[in-house]
């Protein structure tokens, strides 16, 4: 119980490399002659963002609330563990509700989107709903734990 949870290393861990990973997948990549997958060298100014600027702003706001939640989770577990309280309990379902609330308002972007015809990338898109989800499944289970 007294471990960080596994969905906040895995935050940071995206929030680094999820830039890279975009600009990868904004590069594209081509076959060549012999079938071997190669890079395709663009300029700056050749690169697609795989979501429009509305997108990524309205779902990197609700997978950084989701960030904010895991990371006070963590900090209350450590604290509980050194020094119980009974005032978890009620923390934990305050977090839970954040959690969840996050997870309600994923799941409704995720359904705008995919109703609007935008162009987007489907697995840039899959790891936001999965952190999301991961962050409230695991802070419910904790939470009923008590």
């Amino acid at each position: 119980m007294g471990t960080s949870s596994r969905w906040s290393s895995a935050a940071s861990l995206s929030a680094l490399l999820l830039p890279l990973v975009a600009l990868c997948l904004a590069c594209g990549g081509a076959q060549s002659p012999d079938g071997a997958a190669r890079f395709v060298e663009q300029e700056l100014d050749q690169l697609s963002s795989p979501f429009s600027r509305e997108t990524v702003l309205e779902l990197n706001a609700i997978v950084a609330r989701s960030l904010d939640v895991i990371e006070e989770f963590d900090t209350a577990r450590r604290e509980h563990a050194v020094r119980p309280s009974s005032a978890t309990g009620g923390l934990y379902a305050d977090l839970a509700q954040r959690a969840d609330d996050a997870r309600v308002d994923m799941a409704a972007a995720e359904q705008r989107l995919r109703q609007s015809g935008e162009r987007f990338n489907e697995a840039i898109l899959a790891a936001m709903v999965r952190f999301v989800d991961g962050v409230s499944t695991e802070i419910a289970l904790e939470t009923e734990r008590l």
